[in-house]
């Protein structure tokens, strides 16, 4: 089993941004592929930096306003994951996450097509 994680972002704060990148590569176990789709930042260049740094897939969504789904659809399309999640790129979470959430089965809400 592998799961695609999509962070989307558009001019997010760097610093909660690189909290947040911190706290999921502690966490990630296993086949998990992460995902950072931009949508039309003004420092896309610092966010496609930062997210090769931590090892995510970067996309840069040209002419694209602020829309969560959008960006949810885009790595959709993209991935050969089995599942998918979207996590906020200002959220942190613990080192655990990932592993309690797939034993509950929270992810498996939201399988990928």
């Amino acid at each position: 089993m592998n799961l695609e994680v999509v962070i989307p972002i558009q001019d997010k704060d760097t610093r909660l941004l690189e909290e947040c990148l911190k706290s999921v590569k502690r966490a990630v176990i296993g086949m998990i592929n992460l995902h950072m789709v931009d949508l039309s930042s003004t420092r896309s260049d610092l966010y496609k930096k930062m997210a090769h740094s931590y090892g995510l897939r970067y996309s840069y969504l040209d002419h694209q306003e602020w829309n969560k789904p959008v960006a949810a659809n885009y790595a959709l399309k993209r991935t050969d994951s089995d599942w998918f999640g979207v996590l906020d790129g200002d959220y942190i979470v613990e080192e655990k996450f990932f592993r309690k959430n797939i034993k509950r089965n929270w992810i498996k809400l939201f399988p990928a097509m």
